[in-house]
């Protein structure tokens, strides 16, 4: 959160599914690729 939330306009609520998705080692399904891409360690899926 700290990393990105200037930077990129993280919000709480993007940051907690993405810190979810990378624990749990999933992919995470969004149509928002803009708000998640730059994560670190996120994994997401693309059609």
């Amino acid at each position: 959160m700290q990393k990105y939330v200037l930077s990129h306009k993280l919000s709480l609520a993007d940051a907690l599914i993405a810190a979810t998705a990378i624990e749990q080692n999933m992919i995470l399904y969004t149509l928002n690729y803009k708000d998640f891409h730059f994560i670190e360690g996120i994994k997401l899926y693309k059609s």
